[in-house]
């Protein structure tokens, strides 16, 4: 017997609509006759062919950013003219989904023709299904980049050759990368005509149709959704947007935290230089600034940034992590604090007070633990570390002269590729009145995504890593987004003086909030 979680068949004939899938293998109580097809779990003998229900037309705008609570109850999927959008979860608890246990998969039926693609028997399709596209969660393939982790993408093309891709060939994403109750992904459409793949459905108009299934250890199917249906509207190929920068306001701070990746500007500065100048932060997070002490760093922001400006850096021996202002800087919490889990290496965490024109704000540039899943050695360890950080500032925000402050801003890489806690660990009661820290949801600017990190070629998929949270008691945010050059159209980089791949310079993006004290 095989556990289907009978999610309706959704055929959706809107743009901007999207929809829900299921997997689990226990049963509820059938809810009160509505008119509107309600989930249900049950069990179905291998091979049931799966039954297409009530319809669904609407629009809805999609965002790609862990929250689904904006979607149609009983959505799975919407095309709108550039992307294919999914949401799905998994019944039982959470996984990390790009280091799970056993596979995941989700077979696409690109155009929508059963006779092209792999042919799925398990389960059986109402009129059959041929995968033109799989996307392979914690993959077992020999193949695979990565056997047992991140995400494999296979093709298949009208001549039946199948060939393993990278994911930015699909332009696929999903949120969160941490393990949560619902996930989103996309596909860009744009991806069937230049994979080669036939046009109709995802490269131009027509049906599109899939099933997400789970594997057992032994690589067998164990658990499926009701397929998806979409009946998308005619595809447009996406294109670089009139970008335009927040500017930052008079009565705002603005902060920006960026992973560099390894000290890249110290390697290759004038990318780094164009993008903090046109940022024009008041106060910079650093990570992975590994090269040269304090001085250092503030010679390279005066000889690159600004040299007019009085640069004030913290930075110790704790790997990469520094804070730089433009305004006078201070230390809150004791430099080179040991870490929690292996006390031979530093925290690796700097805070500061800034004398900002408003008063003094602190702030914090964090690196949390890297790697791991979730409940492994790594998620806890970054959780530990979470806590630590948040103590510090609650002591160093009670007294002296922390406690005249008006606001915090914690920013920093917090890897959240296991669970969420570790974020939740560092919010709690570190707001000036001890209640939680807000966590800001900037959106990636010229796009409806919200990832900071990219790495072409890599087994793992974009995601959200880099995060600033603020205290919401006292300041209110007033801008919040992420910059990235590459969606950028060529009027907007000659605007603010940026080159295309500027920010491909390092895996992570620049993360930027302006915060102000609240009126």
């Amino acid at each position: 017997m095989k556990n289907s979680a009978q999610l309706t068949l959704r055929s959706v004939t809107a743009s901007l609509v999207v929809s829900g899938l299921a997997l689990g293998g226990c049963s509820e109580e059938p809810a009160a006759d509505t008119g509107v097809s309600t989930v249900s779990t049950t069990e179905a003998p291998a091979g049931t062919s799966a039954v297409a229900l009530k319809s669904w037309t609407g629009s809805q705008t999609i965002t790609l950013d862990g929250d689904v609570s904006e979607w149609p109850e009983d959505i799975a999927a919407v095309a709108d003219a550039n992307w294919l959008y999914l949401r799905f979860k998994l019944d039982g608890p959470t996984r990390t989904l790009q280091g799970m246990d056993s596979a995941m998969a989700i077979y696409i039926d690109a155009d929508g023709n059963p006779q092209t693609g792999r042919t799925i028997d398990e389960p059986a399709v109402q009129g059959g299904l041929g995968a033109d596209i799989e996307v392979i969660f914690s993959p077992r393939e020999p193949d695979a980049p990565r056997v047992g982790s991140g995400v494999m993408f296979r093709v298949q093309t009208p001549d039946g050759t199948a060939r393993t891709i990278p994911h930015e060939r699909l332009g696929f994403s999903f949120t969160p990368t941490h393990a949560a109750e619902w996930y989103e992904a996309r596909i860009a459409r744009s991806a069937a005509e230049e994979l080669g793949l036939n046009t109709q459905g995802l490269g131009s108009s027509g049906r599109i149709a899939g099933v997400v299934v789970m594997f057992d250890g032994q690589g067998q199917v164990d658990a499926w959704a009701d397929p998806f249906e979409v009946a998308a509207p005619s595809a447009s190929p996406l294109e670089f947007q009139d970008v335009r920068v927040p500017a930052k306001p008079d009565d705002a701070v603005r902060v920006v935290t960026y992973n560099v990746e390894h000290s890249s500007p110290v390697k290759n500065p004038e990318p780094f230089a164009r993008l903090i100048r046109v940022l024009d932060p008041d106060v910079l997070l650093f990570q992975e600034w590994v090269e040269g002490d304090a001085d250092a760093l503030k010679a390279w922001l005066t000889a690159h940034v600004d040299d007019t400006a009085d640069w004030q850096v913290l930075k110790g021996s704790a790997w990469g992590v520094a804070v730089a202002s433009k305004h006078p800087l201070s230390s809150l919490t004791p430099m080179d604090a040991p870490n929690p889990v292996n006390s031979d290496n530093a925290l690796r965490f700097v805070s500061g007070l800034v004398e900002t024109p408003f008063g003094p704000l602190a702030v914090g540039s964090t690196h949390l633990k890297c790697c791991g899943t979730k409940d492994s050695r790594e998620d806890r360890q970054r959780s530990a570390e979470a806590t630590a950080i948040a103590d510090m500032l609650a002591n160093a925000l009670g007294e002296g002269p922390g406690s005249q402050a008006w606001g915090l801003v914690i920013g920093g890489d917090m890897n959240l590729v296991g669970s969420r806690p570790p974020l939740d660990a560092l919010a709690k009661g570190c707001d000036l009145d001890g209640s939680e820290l807000l966590v800001s949801e900037p959106m990636r600017l010229g796009d409806h995504a919200m990832y900071t990190w990219f790495d072409p070629g890599s087994a793992y998929t974009p995601g959200r890593l880099d995060y600033l949270l603020y205290s919401d008691a006292v300041a209110e945010a007033v801008n919040s987004f992420v910059l990235d050059t590459s969606v950028m159209s060529e009027a907007a980089l000659a605007r603010l003086g940026l080159d295309a791949d500027d920010t491909s310079n390092s895996d992570h993006l620049p993360v930027v909030l302006d915060v102000r004290p609240s009126k």
